[in-house]
């Protein structure tokens, strides 16, 4: 059997046999690596089924820490910016550690973030790149295994799962496909002696709209500050905190942001990593005030927006480019929605600003097929949140 025909019978694999998901989350973590700390019920993660613009990987892990949890997370790059790739693209900050060096990350800490490779999860970092190369990155049985293999490396006994609804999230493009897999997943880390908790985001579109890299540092400085965040920023950061209460095991409604600092959790997480804090504030300044390049709505009506392509636009630049000297991931480019999907615009309204210094007029070319502006309003309800329980 070749290697695309395996994909697809691994796809087909027992989808509702939790033995035998736990059992590959097992190997997939274990084999061939190593792990952070055993198995604690006051170690929490947060991760994500990914969409381009979300955040949740970044934000929710700091306010679990404000909340007293620690956080021990080990991940994979994400398409365009997950939480690893947007801390490797600074200078200095070390994606890889062996055993001993992220223990004592956790112990100075309380919030380790590393990447699954050569010491931790080194099978599931190459099932994942395998994963990618033939398509099977989005098939729910094998997103769940990978998704454990790296809680039970990491030590984690408590994590919550923001599931984005929609074609381009790993759980289904429905509510009713995406609560199946939760609910699998949930029984699967049961087996694995990990309470999770699955927020679904129902209609789930843009999280927020700074999308990249870079972009996201920008996003988190803004959210450091306190200050003006628009609606979709807001909105995505309340998500978050209720995502992190139930991560460290506390209801939802009584999630409240009005004492949590994150910035000095953040600026001790990047230290503890080898990253100099001021760095990040250094690096979210040239990329806010980095030359951009409009997209323009092209005629009068609603804006709607395919995250997919934009996603696809972003992630083939990135690889074309090397890493920076001193970082692990590149990135050379990004955009910022200035216009929410949704929104009704005028012809030659800008609802995009694009930034690429080095072939910016390709790349907004690229990128303009992900806007369209259509007669008649998306009538699907906005996100809203369902969290589903063991």
């Amino acid at each position: 059997m070749d290697d695309s025909s395996f994909a697809a019978t691994a796809a087909a694999a027992p989808s509702a046999d939790v033995d035998w998901l736990a059992r590959l989350a097992r190997i997939l973590g274990l084999v061939g690596g190593r792990s952070v700390t055993p198995t604690a019920s006051d170690v929490v993660d947060i991760a994500s089924t990914g969409g381009p613009g979300s955040l949740s990987t970044l934000i929710a892990p700091l306010y679990a820490r404000a909340l007293g949890a620690r956080v021990s997370k080990i991940g994979v790059p994400g398409r365009p910016a997950g939480g690893i790739d947007v801390l490797g693209s600074l200078p200095g900050y070390e994606t890889q550690r062996s055993a001993d060096s992220a223990r004592r990350v956790l112990d100075a800490c309380g919030y380790l973030h590393v990447a699954a490779g050569v010491e931790f999860c080194p099978l599931d970092a190459r099932f994942f790149s395998w994963r990618q190369h033939y398509g099977a990155q989005a098939v729910p049985n094998l997103a769940i295994a990978s998704l454990l293999a790296k809680k039970v490396a990491a030590g984690v006994g408590r994590f919550v799962l923001d599931v984005r609804v929609g074609p381009h999230g790993n759980f289904g493009a429905t509510l009713p496909e995406a609560r199946e897999h939760a609910r699998r997943l949930i029984a699967v880390a049961e087996q694995l002696g990990i309470v999770a908790v699955c927020v679904l985001e129902k209609s789930a579109g843009v999280a927020q709209p700074w999308i990249g890299r870079g972009e996201a540092l920008v996003a988190l400085a803004k959210v450091f500050r306190r200050g003006e965040l628009g609606s979709l920023l807001r909105d995505h950061v309340n998500r978050c905190l209720i995502m992190a209460t139930l991560a460290v095991g506390l209801d939802e409604s009584v999630a409240t942001s009005a004492s949590l600092e994150l910035a000095g959790l953040h600026e001790d997480m990047l230290a503890a990593h080898g990253a100099d804090p001021r760095v990040f504030w250094t690096r979210q300044e040239a990329v806010a005030s980095a030359e951009r390049r409009p997209i323009v709505a092209e005629s009068l009506g609603i804006l709607a927006v395919d995250l997919a392509t934009i996603r696809e636009v972003l992630v083939g630049r990135q690889r074309e480019m090397p890493p920076v000297l001193g970082t692990s991931y590149p990135d050379p480019c990004g955009l910022v929605l200035t216009v929410a999907p949704g929104v009704r615009v005028k012809e030659g309204t800008v609802i995009a600003q694009v930034r690429d210094t080095d072939n910016p007029l390709q790349l907004v070319d690229g990128l303009r097929s992900g806007f369209t502006v259509t007669r008649e309003p998306d009538r699907r309800d906005g996100p809203e949140m369902e969290v589903i329980r063991g």
